[in-house]
């Protein structure tokens, strides 16, 4: 574990920026800060001209018991690490640029830590979830997901529309997906496309389930395949299936390009035929 050079105390109130709510000052430039030992909630606050190597939170009724900013007042900070663990029903309204962040919240899933993170277009590198629910807001850009945890209900990541997932892996877990995504490598857990765009699938297990939205270039070898609802579904390049989509019987889609199933093509349409998968 790093050496943290602050520690958030909320002896005075709740003003992130009162020096005597932490252990060794506010936090400044390439400090780490770790928020672990207190029942005052912090006051949403714009210190978006900070950046810091580390920023923890550890949750629970023994550790931080409060909230962090509000809906419409988060906390604006910058960080290379950010870091969110612990128990409990807890709110932490975060906003800034991150280069990494980790998950790993000790609840079910009705139990869950809300991260409205990056809400105001920022970015991030490396969003690691093993635990708990992550919401991407709708112009947020994340440039790797990891769901390592093979629990499908321990793990949830909702990416509103008009959000990124520029790649990743998908290990287990749930993605429910309004926004675009890139190159994403599943080989168990639930995947949801409700909406945005798909390109560079490449499934290998687990369960797929096409809400609506469209489906790039990529592969199916294994796993579910499940076609739902009534939304117009576009296929927008040469999805390869290496077996029969049975789940797909029955469901109508709005189809241009090429549905392959073992190596032939199913059905070759052109674009806007409505077709019967």
């Amino acid at each position: 574990m790093p050496a943290f050079d602050t520690q958030w105390t909320g002896t005075t109130d709740g003003t992130w920026d009162t020096t005597g709510n932490w252990s060794g000052g506010e936090p400044v430039n390439n400090s780490r800060a770790l928020i672990a030992a207190s029942s005052q909630s912090i006051v949403g606050s714009d210190q978006s001209l900070v950046t810091l190597k580390e920023l923890s939170l550890w949750f629970g009724s023994s550790r931080f018991n409060g909230s962090i900013g509000s809906d419409g007042n988060p906390l604006r900070i910058n960080s290379e690490i950010l870091r969110l663990a612990g128990s409990g029903v807890h709110s932490a309204w975060i906003d800034g640029d991150f280069d990494e962040i980790h998950v790993d919240l000790d609840t079910p899933k009705e139990s869950h830590l809300i991260l409205n993170t990056l809400v105001a277009g920022k970015t991030a590198g490396l969003l690691v979830v093993h635990r708990g629910k992550v919401t991407l807001g709708a112009t947020c850009t994340v440039t790797r997901i990891e769901l390592p945890n093979g629990n499908p209900e321990e793990a949830i990541v909702i990416a509103s529309n008009g959000s990124t997932i520029a790649g990743g892996e998908q290990r287990g877990g749930v993605i429910e997906s309004s926004g675009d995504v890139t190159t994403l490598q599943r080989t168990a857990g639930r995947f949801k496309l409700l909406a945005g765009t798909l390109a560079g699938l490449n499934n290998n297990g687990g369960n797929f389930e096409w809400w609506g939205g469209n489906l790039g270039l990529g592969h199916h070898r294994g796993g579910t395949f499940r076609a739902y609802g009534e939304n117009p579904k576009v296929i927008t390049d040469k999805l390869h299936m290496y077996e029969a989509p049975a789940d797909l019987r029955d469901k109508v889609g709005r189809v241009s390009g090429i549905v392959r199933i073992n190596g032939k093509a199913f059905p070759q349409v052109n674009a806007g035929v409505e077709v019967t998968l």
